[in-house]
C-alpha cells in the first residue's frame, strides 16, 4: 500500500482533493436546500401576516 502511494503521489492527491471538493458540494448544496425551504415558510408567514394587516375578510373571525 505505501509503495503504491510513493509510486502513484500525484494520482492520490488528486484522488483526495477530488473526494474532499464533491463533500463540499454536496454540504454545499444540502445547505441552499435548507436556506430555501426555510425562505419559502417565511414567506408564506409574511404573505399570511399582511393579509391580517391588510383586514382581508377571509382571516377575520367569525
Amino acid at each position: 500500500m505505501l509503495h503504491f502511494i510513493m509510486d502513484h503521489s500525484g494520482t492520490v492527491i488528486l484522488l483526495t482533493l477530488g473526494v474532499i471538493v464533491l463533500y463540499l458540494v454536496i454540504k454545499l448544496a444540502a445547505q441552499a436546500e435548507q436556506t430555501s425551504a426555510k425562505r419559502s415558510e417565511l414567506m408564506e408567514r409574511v404573505k399570511r401576516l399582511q393579509k391580517k394587516l391588510d383586514g382581508d375578510p377571509a382571516d377575520k373571525q367569525p
